[in-house]
């Protein structure tokens, strides 16, 4: 037998195929995403996509059981159209929802709500009035479906939520951005445009394409919106955390005489160490970007301990007695003991760059060949952090005027690091210190504010 299959048939099996396929796809990417978006956003497009299929489903049961002989296939005819019309007036409602959410009406204006309520409910009691009766739709002797001249009827109220949703878009659309409106204008026009064209010229399912490629584009484009907007928010909440940070450690560098400068130039000199080590190969390994922005944001932290320390102590003018070189000691262990107290309100495995802020405090006056403190680790047991800090936090306090000595010049500063490789300091992160000289002079002439 030889099946002759029309091209406007043809045409509409690939509509329906793709159309149930895409729905479902992006249906199950949804449920699948857990972190997907907001709860609104997820919850609208989980009925949108699931409408969608339901509709195009029925559209085929329809196509497939039209003209078969029978009383109840004669049932069936007569109540699938009910299910298009409904679920396809139920779509737009959705989308409006979900318009009235993105622009923040849905708050202020809970009449339009109530209003979009009411007419989505005289719709669904004209559809199961007027489909019975004929009013849009009817079927010959012969099981046939033949639109009815009050077809137009069953898309007055869906036309209207569409209207609407135009005027909602004018008249907040200053609360989203542009391609937001942009999605939002193709996903109105496009049905609009095909109803038209499918009231006109009954055959090719336009309104099929039309609702499944601006439901997958607005989808696509809300979907980008609010990566974005996470995007801007982490930035925004990292900004704000680097200044608590900044301004909390220059509040302890302050009890002891020292400008801010120490701490933004001890995180620029563990900047510039870093990139030397990553140019010569050393530990590359371990200099991941996360670990490289989590030093840069966690070393002004390295001395949060001080907080803990007598200022008669801190800033006594001359040397320190054995006892109070033992309390000075202690800053590291304070300063431990802080950060800690900070993850276990954050959880450990959400505690980001205050893992390396607590090697920083607890480890930065270990020494290489095992003689520092708290601890007295040696070698690589010392955090790559911490010795990248120790580096940093001594040239600094060299170069820099204390109430017991006067500033070194650069020359014998870099003289005194060069003479710590192997002892105090891991040789290959000394070299890789020397080896930017240059832009450690550059950054010492500076002023950093």
């Amino acid at each position: 037998m030889i099946f002759h299959i029309s091209l406007v048939d043809l045409i509409n099996i690939v509509m329906i195929a793709a159309g149930m396929s895409i729905s479902c796809m992006c249906f199950l990417h949804i449920k699948a995403s857990l972190n997907l978006g907001d709860k609104k956003f997820r919850h609208s497009f989980l009925i949108i996509f699931s409408l969608l299929f339901l509709y195009i489903f029925t559209h085929m049961l329809r196509q497939v059981l039209d003209d078969m002989p029978g009383t109840g296939i004669r049932y069936a005819l007569e109540i699938i159209p009910i299910i298009e019309i409904i679920t396809v007036s139920i779509t737009p409602y959705t989308m409006n929802q979900l318009l009235m959410s993105v622009t923040r009406t849905d708050i202020t204006e809970k009449w339009l709500k109530n209003l979009m309520k009411a007419l989505l409910a005289a719709q669904i009691i004209l559809v199961l009035v007027g489909g019975p009766c004929g009013l849009f739709y009817h079927y010959d002797q012969n099981n046939v479906y033949h639109r009815s001249s009050g077809y137009f009827i069953s898309n007055i109220i869906p036309l209207l939520i569409l209207i609407t949703n135009m005027i909602l878009l004018v008249w907040n659309g200053k609360n989203i951005t542009l391609r937001v409106k942009i999605a939002f204008w193709v996903y109105i026009i496009m049905p609009l445009i095909a109803i038209v064209i499918q009231n006109m010229f009954y055959g090719i399912q336009y309104i099929i394409f039309s609702m499944v490629a601006g439901s997958v584009f607005m989808y696509l484009v809300i979907l980008r919106e609010q990566a974005d907007q996470y995007k801007r928010q982490n930035k925004s909440i990292s900004r704000m955390q680097s200044g608590i940070i900044l301004v909390m450690a220059e509040l302890v560098e302050s009890r002891d005489k020292r400008t801010g400068s120490h701490l933004r130039k001890t995180a620029e000199y563990a900047r510039i160490i870093i990139e030397q080590m990553k140019k010569h190969g050393v530990y590359t390994d371990q200099l991941t970007d996360s670990f490289i922005k989590d030093v840069i944001h966690s070393a002004p932290l390295h001395d949060i301990g001080k907080i803990h320390v007598p200022d008669s102590i801190l800033n006594k003018p001359g040397k320190l007695t054995d006892e109070e070189y033992e309390e000075i000691k202690k800053h590291t262990t304070a300063g431990r003991d802080i950060i800690n107290s900070a993850i276990d309100m954050v959880s450990e495995e959400n505690s980001g760059y205050l893992n390396e802020a607590r090697n920083l405090a607890y480890c930065h006056h270990e020494k290489w060949d095992g003689t520092g403190y708290p601890q007295g680790l040696s070698g690589e047991q010392i955090p790559l952090s911490a010795r990248i800090m120790a580096i940093a936090d001594m040239f600094d306090a060299l170069m820099s005027e204390r109430s017991y000595k006067q500033v070194f010049s650069f020359e014998d500063a870099m003289n005194i690091i060069k003479k710590e490789s192997g002892t105090h300091f891991d040789p290959r992160i000394i070299e890789a210190f020397v080896s930017a000289e240059a832009e450690i002079h550059e950054l010492l002439c500076s002023d950093i504010d």
